[in-house]
């Protein structure tokens, strides 16, 4: 072994060559993603090493998500035995990156085995193998997190279905008088669109960005921001239709704009129940293991009280599953309910169609997100369990 290529750090030494790990004189088994972003780490010394640098770097690439990398630091942090909030070798410098050190004050020193305090050598670039893009997509390639990490095509996608449901109930509501109202309704559902959905999407990005940055509230400020869009959608559909009923019931029915208030109520319990709430709880769960805060990370997944965060609630997934189902049969019975009791009319398979169309993008809706909130759950439960 070429004793020169050995970095000690303390109790840590690390050998580039031959892969290994070792603390306070035993071996430590660290995967080659993470050993990967460790070298990068220690090579860097001294100063802030952004997640971009490590994706380009490490991963060969800007696929890689946040929580894939939060995922490499959180085992490098297990493995040189760094624990609880302060760590000793690898610190979370908020909102930047992440900084290797060997002291707590960030000082670029490393110390020997007889004790004395020495210069860390710098990595021998001939010794250490070229990290490039190629050897790196081919090692390891599973290290990363799949995409159920709230890549942007989920958060897009969510944003989408929810904003359709606002439009189509515009054209639902106003479908059984379309020859009066059609011109009105679909002018206020094109405008309504763009709207909810950009406002959607935006709010779901800054929430990560804020969560991810220790800060709180984000929850209520994020579910204002919902409700907001929401009265916005009411006052463009209050334009568009009537203050009488014009669905052809053999009841008496809602007035148009009373259904679509209806249907707002509706829309703003699954956002809140199935959207907001899981992705809520998912942006705190990954700020704490980015942190290196695994013991709070565990409490918070297993539902238990952790001081300054017992407003933090773990929304079940076989809560949500049965809501979700429960909703579901409900729908179908009030739809058939609706169906069976219409008056025949010129426009009567458009609403019917309208109603269709409506009822399947709130339930792609629902389990979308249901389905992304189980799996990311999942992959967190084995980070943590590590």
């Amino acid at each position: 072994m070429n004793e020169s290529a050995i970095l000690t750090f303390e109790s840590l030494q690390i050998d580039p060559v031959h892969r290994r790990l070792v603390l306070s004189g035993e071996p430590v088994r660290l995967t080659a993603k993470p050993f990967d972003a460790l070298l990068f780490l220690v090579e860097n010394r001294g100063r802030v090493v952004t997640r971009d640098e490590l994706r380009g770097s490490v991963w060969g690439g800007p696929h890689v998500t946040d929580a894939a990398i939060e995922q490499a630091i959180s085992k490098i942090r297990k493995a040189v035995g760094d624990r609880g909030e302060a760590p000793h070798f690898v610190h979370t410098i908020s909102g930047k990156g992440y900084l290797f050190s060997s002291l707590a004050d960030g000082s670029d020193r490393a110390t020997s085995d007889g004790g004395h305090v020495l210069p860390v050598p710098p990595i021998d670039s001939d010794a250490v193998p070229l990290l490039t893009p190629q050897i790196l997509a081919a090692r390891d390639s599973s290290a990363a997190i799949s995409s159920a990490a709230a890549p942007i095509w989920y958060l897009m996608s969510a944003s989408a279905l929810y904003a359709s449901l606002y439009s189509v109930a515009i054209l639902a509501e106003a479908a059984n008088a379309f020859d009066r109202f059609g011109a009105a309704a679909s002018a206020g559902a094109k405008e309504v669109f763009p709207v909810v959905f950009v406002v959607s999407l935006t709010a779901l990005l800054v929430h990560r960005r804020w969560t991810r940055k220790g800060r709180q509230g984000g929850l209520l400020i994020l579910a204002l921001i919902f409700f907001g869009s929401a009265a916005g959608s009411f006052l463009v559909a209050a334009r568009a239709l009537p203050t009488t009923s014009i669905t052809m019931l053999s009841f008496q029915g809602f007035t148009a704009r009373s259904a679509y208030l209806k249907d707002v109520s509706y829309f703003l319990i699954l956002a809140v129940c199935l959207l907001l709430m899981p992705y809520h709880f998912v942006c705190r769960l990954e700020y704490e293991v980015g942190q290196g805060r695994l013991d709070t990370a565990r409490s918070i997944f297993g539902n238990r009280s952790v001081r300054g965060l017992s407003w933090l609630v773990k929304p079940k997934p076989g809560l949500l599953l049965g809501m979700l189902l429960g909703a579901l049969v409900w729908s179908l019975l009030s739809v058939a309910r609706i169906i069976e009791n219409l008056k025949p009319g010129p426009f009567l398979d458009l609403y019917i169609n309208l109603l269709q169309i409506q009822r399947f993008a709130f339930f792609a809706l629902g389990f979308q997100c249901l389905a992304w909130y189980y799996f990311r759950l999942r992959e967190l439960e084995q980070v943590l369990a590590d």
